[in-house]
């Protein structure tokens, strides 16, 4: 539009208001490909839990979390929900609690699931306080309660109710036992909450096996496996803490740096070099020896370069065979 003078007028474009209101819906993979780019975006952006990242490389990290998006599909939830739902021990998937009564309230067949915690006759956390867990399906009707008290887990030997605890640790790449370590298992700090979902494993496992498909509780799994890729205590920890084994041998970084130099010295090719190195872990077994971490990296790079001076075989002479060099064969000469 212009004025008769031929100046140009703009022309505002009205602007759109601002709505609220709208459903925010997750992404759903509809293939193996797009379950296994949602698993790379999770890894590279460090929102995989570290259960499911520790001590493996970026195809096994990937493949980790696949599992726990499609164990979650298969249960109606999205990928990031089975994500903070799931955990992962020794290569299998589990529900938490949190992660158990979501997939089972969210389902037709259920009518109701109720939790609660009764405390102690004499005292609030007695042998005889207890959570339970109570709930009912719509379809057939059936209501199911269970109880968990203080006195089965003492019994299961979850319970520990010290602040100061003799336990494993992390030192100088081993696991040593100290004492007088402070005790953050999840049963020590949230005892009300770990009795409620303990019962409603019970609960829930057994009224709705086929909306769970088989699926097992961590506590399960922390039970038969132990405590590794976990975020919770496990009976088997609580256990051997209150017998434990004599203590093993002290580190001694020395002796390891001096196998690792002999090992790469004799390694016959660089890819059993590079395999003997990874499987000894020896970048996490020395970080804290930076002297002996360099010498051995010394050794490996010596290793290394030694590989690539060796010299390629010769060719075969053009009138020699493998098993009769330098045969003249008929024709060969006038």
């Amino acid at each position: 539009m212009s004025d008769t003078t031929g100046t140009q007028i703009a022309v505002t474009p009205a602007r759109r208001p601002l709505r609220a209101g709208a459903n925010a819906l997750g992404i759903v993979p509809q293939t193996i490909e797009d379950v296994w780019k949602i698993a790379k975006y999770v890894c590279l952006g460090k929102m995989a839990p570290d259960g499911l990242i520790k001590n493996r490389n970026p195809d096994e990290q990937a493949s980790a979390v696949s599992t726990i998006i499609l164990s979650g599909l298969e249960l109606g939830l999205s990928p990031m929900v089975s994500l903070r739902s799931f955990g992962m021990i020794n290569g299998k998937p589990g529900l938490y609690g949190d992660g158990l009564i979501n997939v089972c309230r969210r389902h037709s067949t259920a009518e109701y699931v109720k939790l609660g915690f009764i405390p102690g006759s004499a005292e609030e956390f007695g042998d005889d306080a207890k959570g339970w867990c109570e709930a009912k399906r719509s379809d057939t009707g059936e209501v199911s309660r269970e109880e968990f008290s203080i006195g089965d887990a003492k019994r299961a030997g979850l319970w520990e109710d010290k602040a100061l605890i003799r336990k494993q640790i992390w030192e100088n790449g081993n696991k040593v036992w100290k004492d007088n370590v402070p005790n953050d298992a999840t049963w020590f700090r949230y005892p009300k909450r770990m009795l409620q979902w303990r019962a409603a494993g019970y609960c829930l496992r057994n009224l709705f096996a086929d909306v769970l498909g088989g699926v097992p509780t961590m506590d399960e799994l922390q039970e038969v496996f132990g405590d590794e890729d976990m975020r919770d205590v496990t009976a088997t920890a609580q256990i051997t803490r209150s017998a434990p084994p004599a203590p093993p041998e002290e580190f001694d970084a020395d002796k390891f740096a001096a196998m690792i130099i002999e090992g790469v010295g004799a390694a016959p090719d660089e890819e059993s070099l590079i395999k003997f190195w990874e499987d000894n872990g020896v970048d996490n077994a020395l970080a804290d020896h930076d002297d002996l971490l360099n010498d051995v990296y010394a050794a490996r790079d010596k290793r290394l370069a030694a590989f690539a001076d060796e010299p390629e075989p010769d060719e075969p002479a053009a009138n020699e065979t493998e098993d009769e060099p330098g045969l003249d064969f008929p024709g060969d000469k006038p």
